[in-house]
């Protein structure tokens, strides 16, 4: 089973992957974004920012395809386009968005669920999960709830709704995510599917 949990960030996805891969028994792919992260420390060009999330969506495909027979990967290309649309100055590379969204979207298609966990799932101020340079001890939520929306949306409008899976957070919670996903993941009626039934 190929997996990749996708969301806003604080939302728990690392969290998530590791149950999922330990439930499971599937390798991780890790997400990359830190490298995102360092970058904008140094105030690049626009330019050098776009070919990073080219090139961390190259090497998460090469990553992903490791492992034909299954993996969970932490984020997905759904972030990345995400993420590229948050930066206006990279809107002037008008093709070179296209081209990203076609490949960002074509990586999709090869994931057998698109799991993203409820925005508001892990606590905000949890410094026990805190990762220096890249967390936030305390996020804004509604700047969350506004990232989930723009991955909920683009999920939407790249993959059929059957493999979009929005669990529960008591299934999280409960370290039962893996029987969820077996137990919703097929003929997963669009409604309760939003709705995380």
């Amino acid at each position: 089973m190929k997996l990749a949990v996708t969301g806003a960030a604080n939302c728990g996805k690392t969290t998530l992957v590791d149950k999922l891969a330990a439930e499971l028994d599937l390798p991780r792919v890790d997400e990359e974004f830190h490298r995102i992260i360092e970058l904008r420390r140094k105030n690049p060009a626009p330019a050098e920012l776009f070919t990073l999330l080219e090139t961390i969506l190259r090497e998460k495909q090469e990553n992903e395809a490791k492992h034909p027979a299954g993996f969970v990967a932490d984020r997905s290309p759904v972030d990345l386009f995400c993420v590229l649309c948050s930066y206006p100055a990279l809107r002037q590379f008008h093709q070179r968005t296209l081209d990203f969204m076609k490949q960002a979207r074509a990586a999709c298609t090869g994931y057998d669920y698109l799991i993203i966990p409820p925005w508001g799932n892990a606590a905000y101020n949890d410094l026990q999960n805190y990762l220096p340079g890249t967390s936030l001890p305390a996020m804004n939520p509604w700047s969350n709830l506004m990232q989930h929306s723009a991955m909920v949306g683009t999920a939407i409008q790249w993959l059929p709704a059957d493999r979009i899976l929005l669990p529960p957070a008591d299934a999280i919670n409960d370290g039962q995510i893996g029987q969820w996903i077996a137990s919703h993941g097929d003929n997963v009626p669009w409604g309760d599917n939003v709705r995380g039934a």
